[in-house]
């Protein structure tokens, strides 16, 4: 029998699932990991891992940003780097960062790294602020076939 989880904990549960939602968020909306460019399975793996790896480094990115946040006394709140912001920076340089040399990519992702670490947002934890919900569309409209 499986054990039994009181209501006053799924609060704190949900809050446990707030970073995978967020994961989730950013690479449906965010890096459109929906909307293939093919049809084929070989270029839809390609966009896929692209896409993996983009993700991957915004968030080595993002964790060094945070780590680099100054953090005052006078400060209410805690603060983090600001993901889209890292997101829009690298996609702009993605092409000039895996053809350029090793020396270069790594002044690139430093100098990425110290404007995220001074572009924050707040951490709000235990949120309750409700959540107005639009009816979207669907966003991503293909005439391709399906290659399943």
């Amino acid at each position: 029998m499986p054990e039994q989880i009181a209501k006053e904990n799924f609060p704190d549960l949900y809050q446990f699932r707030w970073g995978v939602e967020s994961k989730y968020r950013e690479l449906k909306n965010r890096l459109e990991i929906e909307a293939f460019n093919s049809i084929k399975p070989a270029s839809i793996q390609q966009e896929f891992f692209a896409a993996m790896y983009l993700s991957n480094l915004v968030a080595v990115i993002k964790s060094e940003s945070d780590s680099k946040i100054i953090v005052s006394i006078n400060n209410r709140h805690a603060y983090q780097a600001n993901r889209s912001y890292i997101l829009n920076r690298i996609k702009n340089c993605i092409v000039h960062l895996l053809r350029s040399p090793l020396s270069i990519c790594y002044e690139m992702i430093c100098r990425i790294v110290e404007e995220a670490s001074k572009i924050c947002s707040i951490i709000r934890p235990d949120r309750k602020f409700g959540r107005y919900r639009k009816h979207t569309r669907r966003r991503y409209y293909s005439h391709m076939k399906s290659c399943i």
